[in-house]
């Protein structure tokens, strides 16, 4: 289900909370693995957040966590190295205003952008849900 777009600069963005709070800075999102349903029309990424990049979050702890988007219309995924990360306002961004979203002419539509440590996931989707597992030391 993956597209080819060349995500152009946003209108806006704002930062998404997750249930450990705001997610900032490179070292906060690891991807491990990354499963897409184009059946079901859902992403799915999972690793660990560092807690101590997270505010609140849980500093000096690794969380593991679960973020599956649901009614995914399309998703890109980038080098982050390649990518504008330094126009973003936190690790996981909402674009309003998204000309990408908006060429789909669907309303529900969100662009929900994710920086991982290596990867920069651009998804256009209806929802997301965001789980997180027990916090450990390391």
């Amino acid at each position: 289900m993956s597209a080819e777009f060349n995500v152009t600069m946003p209108t806006s963005r704002v930062a998404l909370e997750s249930p450990l709070g705001r997610l900032n800075g490179r070292d906060c999102i690891y991807l491990d693995e990354r499963h897409a349903d184009p059946v079901a029309a859902s992403l799915q990424l999972e690793g660990d957040i560092n807690g101590s990049l997270a505010k609140p979050g849980a500093p000096g702890m690794w969380v593991p966590y679960v973020l599956r988007f649901i009614g995914v219309a399309a998703w890109t995924r980038d080098d982050l190295d390649d990518s504008d990360r330094h126009t973003w306002v936190s690790s996981f961004d909402e674009v309003l205003g998204s000309p990408w979203a908006q060429t789909l002419g669907r309303q529900e539509i969100r662009h929900i952008a994710v920086q991982t440590y290596d990867d920069v996931f651009n998804i256009l989707c209806t929802d997301f849900e965001f789980k997180l597992g027990e916090p450990n030391s390391g």
